[in-house]
């Protein structure tokens, strides 16, 4: 044996290494396959698989199942000739399976109920809630309980013994051998064919059946109990708790016998649903007047009036001749010399800055046309004394060259004396 498989048995007897108390299991020196022959160890074997089934770990039942069938027992091809020995060991692997019933494959579990129901019931493996599980995996509610449907089928033609009397069938004038699927045929005969009732045989019929059936009166005590648990078990499978009439049990020879059609088994039982009052009749609806949308008001730009002038402009002033212009510059220079000599009263005597004349700029000939927007004092000046010098050169014909100097306040005065006569005499 290798370092492994020591390891598995470790394990496995001390199913799992769940708590303390199951580390002190004791475990078997098994170092040959060869030890498997000797009943002492056979014996150590049956006492873990039975804690297995009472503890229902389905984990440590598949570390086992693999130990024996995969392991232990290929290497130990003499335990054929010990036919007793080895039988008892394939029991145990069947149990082991039954522990786990939900992971091994559809045709496998048929085979495993077929041969080997009973005895799984007589070691008190839970065989009602393995096959809850297979439904749960093999998701019979969406399969439409065809699952629940070869599983009872695999009863009806269960091939295991119970008993060991021959069984007398109502269908048949053969005596046939005590199978475990022959009793069930026997248990429909008995209980629905007389009557012809088309319900689904319930607790009653069922006790009914084992204590009245002259083939079952043979049985012990025990493969009664047994029997009575295949039974329920079978019910189950085929009928659940959905009532439907019998269908075509047997095929062949046997008489048709009328059956329910398969349904899936159902765990919880149906709510029966209180009759409701019908809801009250709705009163019709007043009609609506439909809803009239209002014509758009068309809008009308306002108009905007652009208001008009009630008077005319006022007409522009003509354009002062040059005499008048030079007039009132001449006016305006005289007053702004007026007010010079006013600040520069002897009330408080201030020091005068030195007046500094500009530079003389030359003389130009002015054109008749508009007059400036602005001008200085200086400019008003130069071009008075132009005026008058051009006045004296048109009386004399000589020509004004150069720059002359800017007149005094004598002869600003002067000037304006002669343009004023100038002035009246060309008004009249």
């Amino acid at each position: 044996m290798s370092e492994i498989d020591q390891k598995l048995i470790q394990k496995f007897f001390h199913l799992g290494e769940r708590t303390l108390a199951d580390m002190e299991n004791p475990v078997p020196n098994l170092t040959d396959a060869g030890q498997l022959s000797d009943p002492a160890m056979l014996a150590q074997f049956e006492a873990v698989v039975k804690k297995l089934v009472e503890m229902d770990d389905g984990e440590t039942a598949l570390l086992g199942r693999r130990l024996l069938e995969d392991i232990l027992l290929p290497q130990a091809p003499q335990l054929q000739d010990a036919r007793e020995i080895y039988e008892r060991y394939q029991k145990l692997i069947i149990i082991l399976k039954f522990i786990n019933l939900s992971v091994r494959g559809l045709p496998e579990i048929q085979n495993l109920i077929s041969q080997h129901l009973l005895l799984a019931m007589r070691v008190s493996v839970p065989v009602k809630a393995k096959f809850q599980r297979v439904l749960e995996v093999y998701d019979d509610i969406m399969m439409d309980g065809t699952i629940a449907e070869a599983l009872g089928k695999t009863i009806q033609t269960a091939t295991e013994k119970l008993g060991t009397e021959t069984l007398k069938l109502r269908s048949s004038d053969k005596r046939l051998p005590p199978a475990l699927g022959n009793w069930v045929s026997d248990y429909f005969q008995s209980v629905l064919l007389p009557t012809g009732r088309e319900k689904i045989p319930g607790s009653v019929d069922r006790i009914s059946y084992v204590n009245q059936s002259l083939n079952v009166r043979q049985l012990a005590k025990e493969d009664k109990d047994l029997l009575l648990h295949v039974l329920e078990l079978y019910d189950w499978l085929r009928f659940g708790d959905n009532p439907a009439l019998l269908q075509q049990m047997f095929s062949g020879s046997q008489a048709a016998i009328p059956i329910p059609a398969p349904k899936a088994p159902q765990v919880v039982q149906p709510v029966v649903a209180k009759k409701m009052p019908p809801p009250p009749v709705p009163r019709p609806a007043a009609p609506v007047a439909p809803i009239v949308k209002p014509a758009p008001v068309p809008v009308t730009p306002p108009v905007i009036k652009i208001p008009q002038a009630t008077q005319p402009a006022p007409a522009r002033p003509a354009a002062a001749s040059n005499e008048e212009l030079y007039r009132q510059t001449l006016e305006e220079l005289r007053k702004m010399r007026e007010v010079e000599k006013n600040l520069a009263a002897p009330s408080k005597p201030q020091p005068l800055a030195p007046i500094v004349k500009p530079a003389p700029s030359p003389v130009q000939r002015v054109q008749p046309g508009p007059a400036p927007a602005d001008f200085s004092i200086n400019d008003a000046l130069a071009r008075a004394g132009l005026k008058a010098k051009e006045n004296e050169s048109q009386q004399t014909g000589e020509v004004i060259t150069g720059s002359q100097p800017q007149p005094d306040e004598d002869e600003i005065d002067k000037e304006l004396k002669d343009l004023d006569q100038r002035i009246k005499s060309g008004q009249e």
